[in-house]
């Protein structure tokens, strides 16, 4: 039978020893594998081999870079081929094999590929922002009738509700911040008490109340020189209050509320001035219209109910031979038009920059209401 002793001294001392040996073995094995893979990317760096993720993340889009703004890109020209031979050497760049001009043009058409690849990144970003902006444009755009406004005001008081009570919360938190915890002075009282006895801890607990008498003092100080923000935020908060208030009794209202359903989108459009203001168009492809839309005359519903017109109108873009390139939806505000008003669009895709459009309109989903 194999001694206990052994295996005890095999279990705790070699076993243990043999581990970490193991360990540190995988551990310069995995370090000289890096080194290895780092000296393979640094060999492919000098022979410009490596892909740039980005502009002069590499040696050789540096190079070209560099003989770029140092003006030796013609490298016909004797001295720019000199001095472009340099820039190599300064990057301890290889090109021995293929020859300086080469090297030089491996690095052009890298450049151009990063360029491309950061131009399209930048796109993509921009596309992103702009199918965001359109998609808060057109939130309401599919709703009809009362039931655009009845959503439009929930969404409205759900949004302000949140706004007063972040308001609130902040101004809790502004007032309690830097005020200072008084002390218990029964219990430090009658800590000291069980240790050095009775007179020790009456001392004690007396110590600890004029110690909160001084933190009551400050604190009251470090309040008095919040309350005038802290005013400003009570009022602030009970602006928000009323507002929500008036939200919330328009929605009451709305279910007694007189809504045209005889007059077409055509004949309501027809009722109204719709201009286009202005255009905006992005790297992209996409256009952003801005419109002016007001009433022709006064509107009534029921012969003498007084009104205002809803929905949604779309814009349609329209190059020199009138072909439709692009669209826009274009939402009514919460109480639609009655008066001069500004509405907004974004058509995502179709329009090219520098180019003159014209926009004409017409209806999508469009009622009077009262």
């Amino acid at each position: 039978m194999i001694n206990s002793n052994l295996v005890e001294v095999f279990v705790f001392l070699i076993l243990p020893l043999m581990i970490v040996i193991i360990l540190a073995l995988m551990h310069q094995s995995n370090k000289n594998k890096e080194a290895v893979e780092k000296a393979n990317q640094i060999e492919k760096d000098r022979r410009g081999e490596s892909v740039a993720e980005k502009i002069g993340s590499t040696y050789l889009d540096r190079f070209f870079v560099e003989c770029v703004l140092a003006g030796c890109s013609d490298l016909s020209i004797e001295k720019n081929k000199a001095r472009a031979m340099l820039i190599a050497d300064k990057y301890k760049m290889i090109y021995d094999d293929i020859g300086i001009e080469a090297l030089y043009n491996k690095g052009l058409n890298a450049h151009k590929h990063t360029s491309q690849n950061y131009v399209n990144d930048e796109l993509s970003k921009l596309r992103q922002i702009e199918r965001k902006k359109c998609d808060e444009l057109t939130r309401y755009s599919n709703l009809y009738g009362k039931e655009k406004t009845r959503v439009m005001l929930i969404d409205i008081i759900n949004e302000l509700s949140n706004d007063k009570q972040a308001l609130e919360q902040g101004a809790q938190l502004y007032m309690s911040m830097g005020l200072e915890k008084e002390k218990d002075w029964a219990v430090r009282g009658g800590i000291a008490s069980g240790i050095a006895g009775s007179g020790a801890g009456i001392a004690t607990a007396l110590d600890v109340q004029a110690q909160n008498a001084d933190i009551r003092a400050r604190n009251d100080s470090l309040i008095r020189s919040k309350t005038p923000v802290y005013s400003k935020l009570v009022s602030s908060s009970s602006d928000i209050q009323n507002k929500i208030d008036r939200y919330k009794k328009s929605l009451e209202m709305l279910s007694t509320t007189l809504i045209d359903e005889k007059t077409t989108k055509e004949e309501v459009l027809d009722m109204l001035n719709v201009v286009c203001d202005k255009y905006v168009i992005s790297k992209t492809g996409a256009i952003e219209i801005t419109a002016t839309v007001e009433p022709k005359s006064k509107l009534f519903i029921f012969d003498d109910v007084p009104a205002y017109a809803d929905g949604t109108i779309i814009a349609k873009v329209l190059d020199e031979k009138n072909n439709a390139v692009s669209t826009a939806k274009m939402v009514f505000p919460l109480y639609g038009v009655n008066r001069t008003t500004t509405i907004s669009g974004i058509g995502l895709s179709g329009a090219k920059e520098n180019t003159r459009y014209h926009i004409t309109f017409e209806a999508d989903k469009l009622w009077l209401v009262e």
